[in-house]
């Protein structure tokens, strides 16, 4: 259970927070799997997106002389390997219900590469703001 006031994780059978002093209520904390099915949305969005990345860095790149050389392709490529490291890591958030915002952003981001997978990500995770811990 945690502090509904700081956030701090309060040992079961306390009735008051040890940092902040704050009454901890001892009703059990509703948790759905939204969060959870939100960030591996994400998380499979980003990682979708580094190979597709990956695959358009190399690509654009083997082709031979420099004249010849798709930078579309390559920047294209790189936009996905950005956009789905940041994915990944702002994703993860959403899992231990940790920090919303970034979960969010992670979320969103996993829109440009995988918008189908982007899409419900967003929702879920948004849909399930009271379950994320407060920020300190």
């Amino acid at each position: 259970m945690y502090c509904a006031k700081c956030g701090t994780e309060v040992p079961e059978g306390n009735r008051f927070c040890a940092n902040c002093g704050a009454a901890v209520s001892a009703v059990p904390e509703k948790r759905s799997g939204k969060p959870i099915v939100g960030g591996i949305l994400g998380i499979v969005a980003g990682v979708l997106a580094l190979g597709a990345g990956i695959a358009l860095v190399v690509d654009g790149a083997n082709v031979g002389p420099l004249e010849s050389v798709d930078w579309e392709g390559i920047g294209f490529g790189i936009s996905f390997l950005v956009t789905g490291t940041l994915a990944v890591l702002g994703s993860s958030f959403a899992i231990p219900r940790r920090n919303f915002v970034l979960a969010v952003i992670g979320a969103v981001l996993a829109l440009w590469p995988m918008w189908p997978l982007g899409i419900p990500a967003i929702v879920l995770i948004s849909l399930s703001y009271e379950e994320f811990r407060p920020l300190r």
